[in-house]
């Protein structure tokens, strides 16, 4: 069985711990987090038929958006660039940054992340700057600096958890990004939720925007995403099949309950292969040969 890369993705490991628990309720945790235990995530991983998981840092201050008071961030990049180490083949590192500078200096940070080896940057404009779209010119200048080291931006676009308003996730912000870095990939994590046509909309327009909405595929909406992945006609850059990323959010999610739900959409097989493995290559730009799609390998 050839295994799927999960672009989100988080073990329960060290500083991934400290935030998530501070997060998710000790009810709502999968029973690999719950129990801090690596053997049994890599367990649920080989389960659910995902051979890899995109782990990603972050640095932010807490704050309340909508309702909820989020806390604090302090994933650093060093951390990940460990946690990958001790797990090359099963573990992809991406970095985080504070634009605000509160944390690092953003554009040196991103320096360190390539030398790192870590293959894109998360980024979450609401949490950084309050208010902040992610068109915000202050972040121009690390878009600047991904495109220039080849990094692939991991944007946060969630409508009910991202920013001051919902208009914070509107696509019309991805879509000038991608007018105005035409070489940066950009992984819209969340999917833009709910602005779900028009982000689809936009990936027909930007051959380098993919989504990967993860907890917001299992919301109201999931057959706009299902329509969308079967046509097959072409309009702009190819089909949208080509631009959807598979992935879990976990630890939010139990990860063999969501391969189940994934699995049980109508979803054609050519392109469930693409979502589940290839598209996460492309966009990260990985060396298959260097993750291998077995358990067995």
């Amino acid at each position: 069985m050839t295994m799927c890369i999960d672009i989100r993705c988080r073990p329960p490991h060290g500083q991934f711990l400290d935030y998530f628990n501070a997060m998710i309720p000790p009810d709502q945790r999968p029973r690999s987090f719950a129990a801090a235990s690596m053997e049994l995530w890599f367990d649920e991983m080989r389960q659910a038929g995902i051979g890899q998981a995109v782990a990603a840092g972050g640095m932010n201050a807490g704050m309340r958006l909508g309702h909820r008071d989020i806390p604090p961030r302090e994933i650093t990049n060093a951390h990940v660039a460990a946690v990958v180490a001790m797990y090359p083949q099963r573990i992809i590192g991406m970095g985080g940054i504070d634009p605000s500078g509160h944390c690092h200096d953003p554009i040196e940070e991103i320096e360190k992340c390539t030398t790192l080896g870590l293959k894109g940057i998360f980024l979450e404009p609401g949490r950084a700057l309050p208010g902040c779209d992610p068109t915000d010119m202050r972040l121009y200048p690390i878009y600047e600096a991904l495109q220039r080291n080849g990094l692939c931006l991991n944007l946060q676009t969630s409508g009910p958890l991202g920013g001051e308003t919902i208009d914070y996730a509107h696509p019309r912000h991805i879509d000038r990004i991608a007018a105005d870095f035409p070489d940066l990939r950009i992984i819209c994590c969340h999917g833009c939720y709910p602005f779900i046509r028009e982000i689809i909309a936009v990936c027909m327009r930007r051959e380098h925007v993919f989504v990967a909405p993860d907890v917001y595929l299992r919301w109201p909406g999931t057959q706009d995403w299902v329509d969308a992945i079967n046509f097959q006609g072409e309009i702009g850059q190819g089909r949208f099949e080509d631009h959807f990323i598979f992935g879990t959010a976990y630890p939010y999610m139990d990860l063999v309950s969501y391969m189940n739900f994934f699995k049980s959409l109508p979803i054609r097989e050519a392109a469930r292969e693409k979502i589940l493995r290839r598209n996460a290559l492309r966009a990260l730009r990985l060396d298959p040969q260097q993750f291998p799609d077995t358990w067995q390998a």
